[in-house]
């Protein structure tokens, strides 16, 4: 009776201790338009360059991956992306711009119903958002199938005077979550769906999951005392600020 009793709580320490999920995504970069799109004309060394982001933007694509860890008990996960290795004919400026177009974060804890976006240009600042300050979710009745499990799509309605200029890397033109997932996980900052998101489109990438599965990591969020903590709108304005004093430092 001892050992059944041990084996018992040995099963449940190890149920308990398993109920995290890794998910893995991947980021195809949608390709800039060039001479080819009718709108557009362009000099030869405009399509050069043009032609030169798309190749380094295909790079990024095969390369970076996103990891996120999900914790169901407290509907909480943490995103990060993956260390890269020196790449042939790719800058850190490179990585720096293809993340951007993919994420508006590259590092997020998620916790309390709110995302933490660090920003990774203004170390001292974490970007707190919450979908219902900017829309509203539509789910709709089409579905697919990934990676075995059936997805719903869902659309952002976004709320009166907001411009479409806030969703590049931010809010998703359309995300598929999965119901038998049923904990929150994203690759981006917004998740308040039942569900994980397995896939997430914005206007610059789509990000896939590669797989899912159980795991025993814990996650640990960094503290926030030591950041000041702003909203996306107060993100951008310090964004702006930011690239408009180095532009002035160089035209000096």
């Amino acid at each position: 009776m001892k050992y059944y009793v041990i084996i018992l709580v040995l099963a449940f320490v190890q149920i308990t201790c398993s109920q995290n999920y890794e998910l893995i995504y991947k980021a195809d970069l949608k390709p800039y338009k060039g001479a080819s799109d009718s709108k557009n004309n362009l000099s030869a060394a405009q399509q050069a360059f043009i032609n030169q982001i798309n190749k380094k933007n295909a790079l990024m694509s095969d390369a970076l991956k996103i990891k996120v860890i999900a914790k169901p008990q407290e509907n909480s996960y943490q995103l990060r992306f993956n260390r890269l290795m020196p790449i042939d004919g790719l800058t850190q400026n490179d990585l720096m711009f293809a993340m951007k177009d993919i994420s508006a974060f590259a590092k997020i804890d998620y916790h309390n119903s709110t995302a933490y976006g660090y920003s990774i240009i203004l170390d001292s600042l974490v970007v707190a958002s919450k979908s219902q300050a900017y829309f509203d979710w539509e789910i709709t009745k089409d579905k697919k199938i990934i990676l075995g499990k059936m997805c719903y799509k869902a659309r952002p309605k976004l709320k009166k005077g907001l411009g479409r200029s806030i969703t590049n890397g931010y809010i998703p033109e359309e995300v598929w979550f999965a119901p038998v997932l049923n904990f929150r996980a994203s690759p981006a900052v917004f998740a308040d769906l039942p569900g994980a998101i397995l896939e997430y489109k914005t206007s610059r990438a789509t990000i896939r999951a590669i797989s899912v599965k159980e795991v025993t990591k814990n996650l640990e969020f960094e503290p926030l005392d030591t950041y000041k903590i702003v909203n996306y709108k107060q993100f951008k304005k310090l964004m702006k600020a930011h690239y408009k004093k180095i532009k002035s430092k160089i035209k000096r």
